[in-house]
Formats: structure tokens, sequence, C-alpha cells
């Protein structure tokens, strides 16, 4: 059996992500490593400096190089994953791209890259005919490609074992498979609406005026500068107003700059901006957003509160009497209790006795020299003040480790909160956003700011994010039901309140609901149930 060093493996993962894109992380720097040292023996070498040549210079779809490919890559997937972006698809993208397309005469191109399997592709063709059972194949150009050969010719055959239709209907399943033995073979109707082949997201994508493209849950496998790079390809490949996809845990504003975010029920896209043309995402895109249009309709406050069975009433998004925020990091269902700001009456603190924003955006600008230890203690210490309320003493200790502990960001929106400064606040939140763009607990407490203010569409924007990041959020979904109930869109707050009992009858009724102000699960089901009446 050949051998490699540790050094070499890197090099030649070093090799593969030039050429690919994917990124081997350190922990399964061991797994390839023992992949690599296989491959030298199926091939008949022996040496790293011949395997690093010949890496080096075949084509990636020459077999040895998709031999590799092929037990590098994890091609894990399953028939409508992820059924928010699925329920968005089905009720409001397809259908319009449908009744678009009669009267344009345009065929629908949608786009899964890195496709793996086949379910994705396979997911959207089975929706369209779910919305036009009679589809003709020129009214849709469905096409699917991915890096690794041996995935492709399993997505051709579309032949499929009982872990790939997790959390898909029977009906679905009965009425577009075939079981054999164990095994479930698709409809040729659906199969013959694929086109599949070879595509490598490091090169330039074959492909103009698509309508959609699907990237799900492979950028997971990249470095942001190469996230970026695929954002471009994709924009490239896009018609003006096209949408593209990722997985829920891959989004971030700052790798997709060409494009808009668009919210679609409970779902985020990213809509290639309009360029040259002046006009809004709303303006210039198919797929209006709903608040956007019902916004102005809302008169009462946000802040006014369901009553409960027994009276009580629970305020969300409440301006008064707050106690400052713990800055706890967010973990599901934790047993630990969280409490909200404290509103009350300080003075609005003056910004001029800040360092300039701009100089604060440059976060990503650390010095080397920095002692890890001196932060961390002023960070700790500026925490102790924060929690006493001697704002002033933590401000200074954080404006001088602002660009150099990212928690410093966090920690200032949360005073400029506590002292009522809601503007600057939200510069706080969205430049610690920039920098950990999947944070929960930012994302909610920029939402409360955002309500307090009576600002239901920014407010609701963070809302999705955060069940958008963890599904099972109670609160997310909580307060999307009380916007929602404040749109007039009893639909949608019935949906999350529906959410909402699910996962507490998950909970112990003794349990404390994260950023409930430490409110126990049975508290907050009885509410929801008062909540849930009052919308009949």
């Amino acid at each position: 059996m050949p051998k490699l060093a540790f050094e070499e493996v890197l090099s030649i993962c070093k090799l593969l992500e030039s050429r690919t894109g994917i990124v081997i992380k350190e922990d399964r720097v061991p797994q390839v490593h023992t992949i690599l040292e296989d491959f030298l023996s199926i091939i008949g070498l022996s040496e790293y400096r011949d395997c690093y040549n010949l890496l080096s210079t075949i084509g990636i779809n020459d077999t040895k190089f998709q031999v590799l490919i092929g037990k590098i890559t994890i091609g894990e997937t399953f028939f409508f994953r992820d059924q928010s972006q699925f329920q968005a698809l089905q009720d409001v993208v397809l259908p319009k791209l449908l009744e678009k397309q009669r009267t344009t005469n345009r065929p629908i191109s949608i786009l899964s890259a890195a496709c793996s399997t086949g379910e994705e592709i396979y997911s959207i063709a089975m929706t369209l005919h779910e919305i036009m059972p009679m589809i003709r194949p020129e009214q849709v150009k469905l096409i699917a490609g991915d890096i690794n050969a041996t995935s492709l010719e399993k997505a051709r055959r579309a032949v499929y074992s009982k872990w790939s239709f997790r959390g898909v209907k029977p009906s679905i399943i009965n009425k577009y498979f075939t079981q054999k033995d164990d095994s479930y073979h698709l409809s040729e109707k659906i199969r013959s609406m694929v086109t599949f082949q070879y595509l490598n997201l490091a090169e330039p994508f074959p492909f103009l005026e698509l309508d959609i493209i699907l990237l799900r849950n492979v950028l997971i496998y990249f470095t942001n500068g190469f996230i970026e790079q695929v954002g471009v390809r994709c924009a490239n490949a896009l018609k003006e107003d096209g949408l593209l996809l990722v997985g829920t845990s891959e989004l971030n504003r700052q790798n997709f700059r060409q494009f808009e975010e668009l919210y679609i029920k409970d779902a985020i896209f990213y809509q290639k901006k309009a360029e040259n043309m002046g006009l809004s995402t709303s303006q210039a895109g198919t797929f209006p957003i709903k608040l956007e249009a019902t916004i102005e309709q809302v008169q009462r406050n946000l802040l006014d509160s369901f009553r409960s069975p027994d009276s009580n009433s629970y305020k969300s998004f409440d301006s008064g009497s707050y106690k400052p925020f713990n800055t706890g990091s967010y973990k599901p269902f934790d047993s630990g209790s969280y409490k909200p700001f404290n509103t009350g009456s300080y003075k609005p603190f003056s910004p001029d006795s800040y360092k300039s924003i701009d100089k604060i955006e440059k976060v990503d600008k650390v010095e080397k020299t920095v002692d890890n230890k001196l932060v961390n203690d002023s960070y700790e210490t500026a925490l102790k003040h924060f929690e006493r309320h001697e704002f002033s003493q933590a401000v200074k200790l954080l404006e001088r480790i602002v660009d150099k502990d990212i928690r410093a960001l966090l920690l200032m929106a949360k005073i400029e909160v506590s002292r009522g400064n809601n503007s600057k606040s939200e510069q706080f939140f969205k430049l610690y956003l920039d920098k950990d763009p999947n944070s929960i607990e930012a994302h909610y407490l920029l939402a409360l700011t955002y309500g307090a203010t009576n600002n239901l569409t920014k407010a609701a924007e963070q809302l999705r994010y955060t069940i958008l990041l963890d599904n099972k959020f109670i609160m997310g979904h909580w307060n999307l039901a009380l916007v929602y109930k404040k749109l007039d869109d009893k639909q949608a707050a019935k949906r999350h309140l529906s959410q909402v009992k699910k996962l507490l009858a998950d909970c112990t009724p003794e349990a404390i609901i994260p950023f409930s102000e430490g409110q126990k699960a049975a508290r907050i089901l009885q509410i929801v149930e008062g909540m849930a009446n009052n919308l009949l």
C-alpha cells in the first residue's frame, strides 16, 4: 500500500481545491488521507509526486479524476429536501413562471447545479407536474449538472432506496414511482423531463437566460472567495430577474452581491439585480413581496397583546421596562433563561464618543500582535459593566477591542438598544451579522429592535432568518405569527402558531424556552392556544 506524508496529503487537497473548488476541511483530512492512498493503489502509482503530476494534468472528467472525486464528495440528499423552499416554489414561484410561459411561449429553464443523484431536480419535475399535469416538454427545460460522473449515472437511472423518501407523502411515491423489491423506480414521464450533464462549479457555466438556479447544500464545502466566484457565474447564467436558491445554512448576503434578497412565504431567494435600470427588486422582479404590498394597511401598533384564557397578556416586541439582555449564545431548547433588553429611561448616548463606524467596519484587519488574553479580559469586564447597567464604562472598554473581537459588536448593539438608540443599535447588529450571518441571536434581537419601532417589514425579514437557520426556534415562529396577524394574514399566522404548538409538544411543561423572558413551555402553550382562538 502506497504511503503519503501528512504534508503531501495537504498539498493534494489544495490542488483539488484549486481545480474543483471543493474545500477539504481539517476534520476530513485523515479520511481523505486514506482515500488518497487507496486511490494510488487503484491506479498503480506509489509516489506522491506522480500522483500530484497526474491530478495536475488530466482533465477533471477523466476516469481517474472521477474515481477520486467520487470517493471524496458526499452526495447525500433526498426528495423535496427543505419543505419551506419547495412550498414557496410550488405555491408562488413555479405557478408565476408557468403563467408567464403561456404568454411568451419561452420554456421555463431551471438548473440544478451540484445535482448529486438527481433527487432535487426530479422533485422540481414532480412539483411542476403536480401544478400542471398536462405540462408539455416544450414548456420546460430542466437541466442538472454535477462534477461526479458516478452520481450523474445514478441520477439518469433514477432508481432509489427508501432512504431518499424521508418525509415524502405516500401519495407522491405511489404516483411517480414503481416499487421493485427494495428499490423505487421513477416513472418515465418524470425522467424524460430532465437532462443531465457534467458541470464543474469552478468553471464558467455553459448556460444563459436561466429562470432559476438551485445551488443548495453544496456551498458549505467551499471558501467564501470561491462562493463569490460561483455567485458571479450564477448571475451571468440567469436572466435579468432570475432566482438563485441556496441551502438555508448557506445564506450570506456578502457572498451574493449581484443579487437582492427576496422573501417568498417562509423561504429566502436571491434575485438577480436589475442592472442599469434604476428599479427596485419589487419593481424589476417577477415575485413582489407580499409584506410590502400590505404594510400600509397596518394601522395598529405591533405591541398590542394577544390575551390568553386567564386574561393575562403576553407582549412581544414590548418596548417598555426591559432588563438588559444576557449575552449567552443561543442553543436550541437550552434550559437557560434569557432576559430581554432594558429600554427604560436612559439618556441617549452621544455618538460623538464612538469611533467612526467606518473604522469599526474594518473588523477583519486584526493586528497580529494583539494579546488575545487582554482582549478577552476587556470583553469580560465590559460584559460585567453591561449587566450592572454601567454602559459608559462598558463602551470605553469595547471601543479598544471592537476591531479585534466580534463579540464586542454584538455587545455594543445591546448597549444601544438598552439606551433606546435603535438606529445606532441597528448599525452594530448589521456589522456583527456581516461577520456571523448565521447568528440566530443577532437576527432575533435585531427583529425585536425593528418591532419596537413598528417596522414590520424588517422585523419579519429578521424573524424569517431565525427560523430558516433553525426551524425549531419557538420564539421566531411565535413573533412571526404576531407580525402576520397585524398584517391581517391569518393563514400565515395560524401556520406559525401551529408550528409553535408542535414544538412545545416536544418540551417538558417546566422547560424554560430561550428568549421568552423566562416563560415555561406550559405557560407559552396556554397563551398560544388563546392566540389561536383569536384568529378563528
